[in-house]
């Protein structure tokens, strides 16, 4: 990667410069398309791990939180078309 992260001593600083690094790098685009499409692939191998790491950032916290009163006010249906 780039540049070297230079503080090591405050995570949340790390976590900062690492996130800007990989929202700044060239091939972002590349992974994001890589993580879609194996998403969508019934016979990619990382198929469960990509479709749970895009759920995990699409899907709202409340839906799956069974005190929340946004409980079952939102419904996700999952076809395949």
């Amino acid at each position: 990667m780039g540049k070297e992260i230079k503080s090591v001593e405050d995570p949340v600083v790390i976590q900062l410069e690492l996130q800007e690094e990989l929202y700044n790098h060239p091939a972002n685009q590349k992974v994001a398309d890589r993580i879609y499409a194996a998403a969508l692939d019934d016979n990619d191998k990382n198929l469960a791990a990509c479709t749970k790491l895009l759920m995990d950032r699409m899907l709202p916290i409340s839906v799956c939180d069974p005190g929340s009163p946004n409980r079952g006010a939102r419904l996700v249906y999952l076809h395949k078309a």
